[in-house]
């Protein structure tokens, strides 16, 4: 099973402009997209296993700036200062797999034992980065969580 989607973008970042300071670049017009595969398998055993992928582009980015001086009746103002989407954050990518095993205890009633492992490639995109011109400029400030197992047992009746 698979999709794709793709979002276009058209829309004011902060509204309507209502002061000079915001028509500096005030629109989003940007196109983000998501592939996602997605499989199971029922194996030997009754064992269930199932992957999945996805792919996510990255967020749009735009360079802005803190003015401090020469302001007369505001003490400082952070200005864009590209379009948003001139920069990118890197697309990242997620594979997941879960392997189950399904138990009859009685007619009624079902233990399953699980087993799941979420971002198996252990990815490290950034999912932020700090976009303020300066010392910092670009600096990375978040990524995609590592890998992590998880085991898990679900009692029905």
């Amino acid at each position: 099973m698979g999709s794709f989607l793709a979002t276009h973008q058209d829309e004011w970042i902060d509204g309507i402009p209502v002061s000079p300071n915001q028509e500096f670049f005030p629109r989003n017009q940007t196109w983000e997209s998501t592939f996602r595969v997605a499989g199971s398998v029922r194996a030997r055993w009754g064992i269930m296993t199932s992957a999945m992928y996805e792919y996510q582009s990255g967020a749009p980015q735009a360079r802005d700036a803190l003015f401090r001086t020469g302001l007369r009746q505001l003490s400082t103002v952070t200005l864009r200062m590209e379009p948003l989407g001139a920069q990118r954050l890197p697309g990242y990518k997620l594979l997941s797999f879960r392997a189950a095993k399904e138990f009859a205890v009685t007619d009624a009633q079902r233990l399953r034992v699980q087993f799941d492992l979420f971002n198996a490639l252990n990815a490290n995109d950034a999912t932020g980065i700090t976009r303020r011109s300066g010392t910092n400029y670009g600096r990375i400030t978040g990524i995609v969580p590592p890998r992590v197992a998880r085991v898990g047992l679900t009692y029905s009746f």
